[in-house]
């Protein structure tokens, strides 16, 4: 589905001969600028299967017949033509009644061309944000915004539609940026700076040596949340993301002259994830572990937080006593540490029970003892989680979940600090 979409002014409209990108392409003589875009853009071989226009009572009793006339005299099929009417949105009900009006006659995915030259200034406006909306709710893509910029006519008496689409891929930008910063997500900052790369890569208007930087830098960032979102510990504690996506922020500080004009928002964006990842290290350390917890609170990734914060219990006791926290079975054992504490040695089991010995010196340390609390804690939290609150004594208010993590992730970092093992 393919629809173009635009607004009827009320004022008086003037012939004019438009051309869009290339003034050799022109079209002349008319009076309506939706009839030279839709011809120019039809021209490029876009066909379309409907022409929607809003317009209020007094723009159509001023303009609609008129544009239907030369909709004719130009061959453009009148039986794709859809009249809408709107309120002139001059009060806040007008407003959101316009919004329901303009949402509910955008067709469910589809391909939008637009028009804003026309109507009350505000309206154009209007429609972008309403079409940003649409995106995700109804899985358009806006392919084409396009202003008849009259006061731009140039001395052979041409007048330019601007392509001003590069706003929707600023307002792209914009829903990108929010849900890094809200929510931790770099998928979106992905795949838009992929999508640049390869266009100008390919055109030949990005250098390799940029190419590459952007390219590694947006697929290890993506990496990097996507570790943090699935727990995965090991390659967070490795810092080799982090490393990658440092050395590529530092590219671009350095010197960004060759860094395309699509791109520019992720030049802005840069100071951002390089200040978001400051409390991860370039190589391994336990300081990555608790980093990510950190970024588990900021970013509501609750479940992920108390599971990081938990292995990162073990993960320290095991660098702190000489044992490999690669190892499962060494893991096992200092899980089972604090499962057997308060028990006497008949109850023990598995790798304790194996580990007598070893067992009785570190149950006597007493980091085991500061941590016992809290990772007894952060237990009934994770199994709580896990089982969906379907277990006796569960946490009823979702809520408060976030509240024990902050709690314990601060007495957790304050003990490993005062142990000097972070």
């Amino acid at each position: 589905m393919k629809q173009f979409l635009s607004f009827l002014g009320k004022s008086d409209y003037v012939f004019c001969t438009y051309f869009l990108r290339d003034p050799e392409k022109k079209v002349e003589n008319v009076k309506y600028v939706q009839t030279a875009t839709l011809e120019l853009i039809q021209n490029e071989g876009v066909k379309f299967d409907r022409f929607t226009f809003f317009l209020t009572d007094e723009a159509k009793s001023k303009n609609w017949e008129g544009l239907k006339n030369e909709f004719k005299k130009h061959m453009i099929d009148l039986n794709l033509l859809e009249e809408v009417s709107i309120p002139s949105g001059k009060e806040e009900k007008e407003v959101w009644e316009l919004f329901d009006i303009i949402y509910k006659n955008i067709r469910e995915n589809g391909e939008i061309y637009v028009d804003i030259t026309h109507s009350f200034r505000h309206l154009p406006m209007f429609l972008t944000v309403v079409l940003n909306y649409a995106k995700f709710l109804k899985n358009i893509e806006v392919k084409f915004i396009g202003y008849g910029a009259l006061e731009a006519k140039n001395e052979k008496g041409l007048v330019p539609i601007f392509d001003l689409t590069p706003i929707n891929e600023i307002q792209e930008w914009t829903i990108a940026t929010e849900r890094f910063v809200k929510s931790g997500d770099a998928e979106e900052i992905y795949s838009k700076a992929e999508k640049i790369r390869t266009n100008f890569f390919k055109k030949g208007k990005l250098d390799l040596e940029y190419s590459n930087a952007i390219r590694h830098f947006s697929t290890y960032l993506k990496g990097l949340t996507e570790d943090i979102l699935t727990n995965r510990g090991l390659t967070i504690i490795s810092g080799t993301k982090k490393k990658k996506i440092s050395e590529n922020i530092e590219k671009f500080k350095n010197n960004d002259t060759n860094l395309v004009y699509k791109l520019k928002p992720l030049k802005n964006l840069i100071n951002k994830v390089d200040e978001k990842i400051s409390h991860f290290e370039d190589e391994e350390s336990l300081k990555n572990i608790f980093g990510s917890v950190k970024w588990c609170i900021d970013h509501n990734l609750i479940q992920q937080g108390i599971t990081q914060l938990q292995e990162g219990i073990i993960t320290a006791l095991c660098k702190k006593f000489g044992y490999d926290f690669k190892k499962s079975k060494d893991r096992e054992f200092f899980s089972g540490i604090f499962n057997v504490i308060d028990k006497p040695e008949d109850k023990w089991k598995n790798e304790v029970g194996k580990r007598r010995d070893e067992a009785r010196k570190i149950l006597n340390k007493n980091i085991i003892k500061k941590l016992s609390k809290p990772y007894d804690r952060l237990s009934k939290s994770r199994n709580d989680i896990n089982h969906s609150g379907f277990r006796d004594n569960s946490i009823k208010d979702g809520s408060k979940f976030k509240d024990k993590l902050e709690k314990d992730y601060k007495e957790i970092t304050n003990i490993l600090k005062e142990e000097g093992i972070i």
